[in-house]
């Protein structure tokens, strides 16, 4: 609309501006404006009537999660140590937003150095689903969820290290994508993703429809990185494989039918369908915590050192706990990184023979906050542990897409997530694209 003039760039981020004064004071999911966003857009109205366009997105809003370093805008990752820290330069994901011609509309609330499922930490306070403001937005991009299903920003730029773009995505109704590591670059984040984080964490977009996480991809991603063959558009040349039960954790009614509807979808359009649990895939959890639990914790420690005062109950927690316990040797470490590839290994022989997975995004959609336990069936499980199908694809590498496909019964947004192979991010896209045309995408929120 803006390239065929129907909008001015200054109309469109005006319009964001406007949405978020009226619903971020109930949500809390934006926590710092960009000061020069309108500047930007008068920029962008002046290069267009001169004939000239930046790129892909020029003059589109956007927010960033609030870990993410941009240049002149406070990055804090919700902690009060960095309260004050104005990176001097963009991550180079940032970069390459602002060079497509993105207009940064400002910075999106997170849990406290973004190490739970709940946007909520001492500096910001906590966001809220537009759903329901009874039950979290998920985390740790959980403001950028918030922000977009609700209307305040059309695109977003998360994280994800242990499903932190996927599961707040569900969450919130909107769409959610963990490329496979690599493809977009890790540095410029907070805390660090280029150390031995680096073969699980990434950063990926956010947006309310699926065509719009290609187009993102498409300005921050690396396409040398990324398997050229497109997938088929036709279902019937699809193989797929899918599951609602990873033998660890229980999930809940209203996400059993969520897969299925997916399942049947696709089944019902000619796909090849085969019902089974991809090998080790139940070894998620216990694999992310011994991969990535104790380098997560070493940089916590590391930044909050003589400071401890200044962070909130779960960081200081973790502070603690990390105290209590010897660091890993290189040994122990060693031992972990071998018993992955082994792991993984037969995971991908499976992963052959198949285009994608259709599975859960977690046991249940958005829970109430301040939640430490969940109650799934006859179970109660652990916040953390009831995720394990979205750290999967953190801990194998994987790349996956969290799409919503309905409601459950409460009126809660429900979606699945896609998982493929190394680098087939493009296949996967075209398979999320096929399913949002078909049971409908976005969920918007209820008046």
């Amino acid at each position: 609309m803006i390239r065929r003039r129907r909008f001015s760039p200054v109309e469109v981020v005006d319009a964001f501006l406007r949405q978020i004064e009226s619903c971020n004071g109930e949500l809390n999911a934006i926590v710092t404006l960009a000061p020069d966003a309108r500047d930007r857009a008068l920029e962008a109205e002046q290069h267009l009537r001169s004939g000239g366009i930046y790129g892909p997105l020029h003059g589109v809003p956007i927010t960033i999660k609030d870990t993410i370093e941009t240049a002149g805008l406070r990055t804090t990752a919700g902690s009060k140590v960095l309260k004050d820290n104005i990176p001097a330069t963009d991550a180079p994901a940032v970069a390459a937003l602002k060079a497509a011609g993105a207009i940064i509309l400002g910075k999106s609330n997170v849990p406290e150095m973004a190490m739970t499922y709940e946007s909520d930490n001492p500096l910001f306070g906590r966001t809220s689903n537009p759903h329901d403001q009874k039950r979290t937005s998920g985390g740790s991009s959980g403001g950028e969820a918030a922000a977009i299903a609700s209307g305040m920003s059309p695109l977003g730029l998360g994280s994800d290290l242990s499903g932190s773009i996927r599961i707040p995505a569900n969450f919130c109704g909107i769409f959610g994508f963990k490329p496979t590591p690599g493809v977009i670059a890790n540095a410029g984040h907070i805390p660090s993703a280029e150390t031995s984080l680096s073969t699980g964490a990434t950063f990926g977009p956010m947006a309310r429809c699926a065509r719009d996480l290609r187009l993102m991809l498409d300005c921050i991603g690396n396409p040398s990185r990324l398997d050229s063959e497109e997938i088929s558009t036709d279902p019937r040349d699809w193989n797929v494989c899918w599951f609602t039960n990873d033998l660890v954790t229980p999930v809940s009614e209203s996400v059993v039918d969520a897969v299925q509807s997916v399942v049947n979808l696709l089944g019902e359009s000619g796909a090849r369908i085969v019902e089974g649990l991809p090998p080790q895939f139940e070894r998620a959890t216990e694999l992310w915590i011994k991969l990535f639990a104790g380098p997560a914790a070493n940089y916590v420690n590391k930044l909050y050192q003589n400071r401890i005062d200044e962070a909130g109950e779960f960081v200081r927690h973790v502070l603690k706990s990390h105290q209590e316990r010897h660091a890993p040797t290189v040994a122990e470490q060693y031992a972990a990184k071998t018993e992955l590839e082994d792991v993984r290994s037969e995971l991908l022989r499976f992963l052959l023979r198949f285009d994608l997975l259709v599975a859960p995004v977690g046991s249940v959609n958005a829970f109430p906050h301040n939640s430490r336990k969940l109650s799934v069936g006859n179970s109660t499980v652990g916040v953390f542990k009831a995720f394990g199908y979205s750290q999967a694809a953190n801990v194998f590498g994987l790349p996956s897409v969290a799409l919503p496909v309905g409601r459950d019964r409460s009126g809660l947004p429900v979606g699945v997530q896609l998982i493929g192979s190394p680098f087939s991010d493009l296949r996967l896209l075209t398979v999320a694209e096929f399913v949002e045309r078909e049971l409908g995408g976005f969920v918007p929120v209820l008046s």
